[in-house]
């Protein structure tokens, strides 16, 4: 008994976690539409929390979830992007994940 009590609390944080993680979104599009920037950063700062605290819930790991982040950024590097070619934020962010490993991008 003490199992199910313990897995409905888990899928209940589980849900909790996926409408918090919308609620983060739409107070980032809010911000983005009228706020100062300290508002808009509080918004991003709040889906990246959310979405690190749902990976762990699903037994993903902040590491794990970072290793593949970096997957999909070298990936989209590869891969020819007008926006990337424009501004470069691609490229920016493997550098920064790079030297905070300290692993070569």
């Amino acid at each position: 008994m003490l199992n199910d009590a313990g897995s409905a609390k888990k899928l209940m944080a589980v849900e909790w976690l996926k409408a918090e993680l919308l609620s983060e979104e739409g107070d980032l599009f809010r911000a983005l539409i009228n706020g100062p920037e300290d508002r808009i950063l509080d918004a991003l700062a709040g889906v990246l929390i959310t979405t690190y605290t749902l990976g762990q819930r699903l037994g993903i790991s902040p590491p794990r979830l970072e290793d593949r982040a970096i997957q999909r950024l070298n990936r989209s590097l590869s891969e020819d992007q007008e926006l990337e070619e424009w501004f470069g934020d691609l490229n920016r962010l493997a550098r920064y994940l790079g030297r905070r490993d300290g692993k070569p991008m």
